[in-house]
Order: structure tokens, then C-alpha cells, then sequence
């Protein structure tokens, strides 16, 4: 049988014995308070945006924008909500990055991956490289 964990809750950093939530009770009590407060608002407002969420609940936008992102959102109510971009602050949807940014990360990744597959393809060509000893001749 397990032993029993006990953790430091995110955000408050009380000790709390771990069951199925990430954080202790009492701050999974106030985030479902904080959650219902937001969809209700949505069913009123529909199309507002994450900062017309947090003045109109009292819920702060970074709480606001985290339950959009994990999903909490638009499944329950139907409602896109916007919310900035994380590169540029453009509003946004869905994800993390507006398309022209996610653009520029792809390309820049992809020239990374390429930059590295060059290199590695140098590197066996150096003798610095080969493995020596026994069975690598």
C-alpha cells in the first residue's frame, strides 16, 4: 500500500495531504467558487475578454487566462474568450501564440533542428568524434 503524500500547496503553502487535486482543500474550494463566478459572468457576457472577466468577477486575469488555457472555459459555457498572446500580447483564443508568432517559433525551430542535423553530420565526419576501445575500431 502507498504511503500517504503529503505536499505544499501551490498557493498558499500549506501542508496538505495529496488526494486527486494539485492544490490543498481550501484553495480547490475557492478556485471552483472562482471558476462558477466566471462562467456565470460569461453567460451574461458572452465575447468579453479575459481582462472584462477579471474586472467583472473580481477574479484575476492571470486566474482567468489559466482556466481558458487548462480548458475549463470554453467547453462550459461555448464562449471564446480572448487573451494575450504570451510573445506579443496580441489577443488571442486558442493556444498559446497568435499565428504570427507561432510562425516565427516554427521557423526558427526548424532552422535550429537543421543547424544541429548540419552539425551532427560534421561532427561523424571528424575523427575527434569516433568512438575508441574495445569493439570500436
Amino acid at each position: 500500500m502507498p504511503g500517504i503524500r503529503v505536499l505544499k500547496c501551490p498557493r498558499c503553502n500549506r501542508l496538505f495531504t495529496k488526494d486527486r487535486h494539485p492544490v490543498c482543500p481550501e484553495c480547490w474550494r475557492t478556485e471552483q467558487e472562482n471558476l462558477d463566478k466566471v462562467r456565470r459572468f460569461l453567460d451574461e457576457n458572452a465575447g468579453a475578454t479575459a481582462v472584462q472577466v477579471a474586472d467583472g468577477t473580481g477574479v484575476s486575469e492571470k486566474d482567468v487566462i489559466r482556466f481558458i488555457k487548462e480548458g475549463h472555459l470554453v467547453a462550459a459555457t461555448g464562449h471564446a474568450i480572448e487573451y494575450p498572446c504570451d510573445t506579443c500580447g496580441k489577443p488571442i483564443s486558442v493556444g498559446r501564440f497568435c499565428p504570427t508568432c507561432g510562425e516565427k517559433l516554427t521557423k526558427g525551430l526548424e532552422g535550429a533542428s537543421k543547424k544541429i542535423r548540419r552539425r551532427a553530420d560534421e561532427d561523424e565526419d571528424d575523427p575527434r568524434w569516433k568512438k575508441t576501445g574495445p569493439g570500436n575500431s
